[in-house]
């Protein structure tokens, strides 16, 4: 190989080294590496873990407030119910929901499960509480789903379903056509999660 070819073939690969490391280092489509936005940053899955967190915070407050919710429903029923009338549980129960929701602590409301609803309140608002009722009556104890930057405050909110059933003989002075264990209604709760992240 003469010298002159050595020389043409040695400023090539330098020639070529150098585009090569310019492009690297470039604002090139090359050099931003796109790839990168497909993987998830560790900031990214922080937030998601803290909201895994606050749902599952949220859900267990949840549970304790609906237990206690139908243990009063029950209790008033059994020991002050002696027929129809305007000072019944269920009045009672949306007044306690009016002092949580004043309080800021969550909304909640007792939705009927039939398909003509007497009192138009309790008729379903949205297609989650359409869908809510829908999975009750198909037998589910539970519905929920998680709604982020729901409000125009950008709030994220658990939503949640559960049944209301008839528990007591009691009950049936106010509702002759049902039976001890026959599903009543659905309360629908709306929980903000901003005080369950931590």
């Amino acid at each position: 190989m003469t010298l002159i070819a050595f020389m043409k073939n040695t400023v090539s690969i330098i020639i070529l080294f150098s585009i090569l490391i310019l492009l690297v280092k470039s604002d090139s489509a090359v050099a931003k590496n796109p790839w990168k936005k497909d993987f998830i940053r560790p900031e990214d899955i922080a937030t998601e873990r803290s909201a895994e967190k606050a749902i599952a915070r949220a859900r267990l407050a949840l549970d304790e407030v609906d237990i206690l919710h139908k243990a009063y429903i029950t209790l008033i029923t059994e020991n002050f119910t002696t027929g129809p009338s305007l000072l019944n549980a269920v009045t009672i129960t949306e007044k306690v929901f009016e002092v949580m929701e004043k309080e800021g602590k969550y909304r909640a409301k007792i939705l009927s499960t039939s398909e003509i609803s007497f009192l138009p309140e309790s008729a379903p608002q949205d297609v989650f509480e359409r869908n809510a009722i829908d999975a009750i009556l198909s037998g589910k104890s539970y519905y929920e789903r998680v709604f982020f930057d729901y409000d125009d405050n950008g709030q994220d909110f658990l939503r949640a379903a559960t049944p209301i059933r008839i528990t007591t003989e009691k009950c049936l002075l106010c509702h002759p056509h049902k039976k001890v264990g026959d599903l009543m209604g659905v309360i629908s709760y709306t929980v903000p999660l901003e005080k369950y992240y931590q």
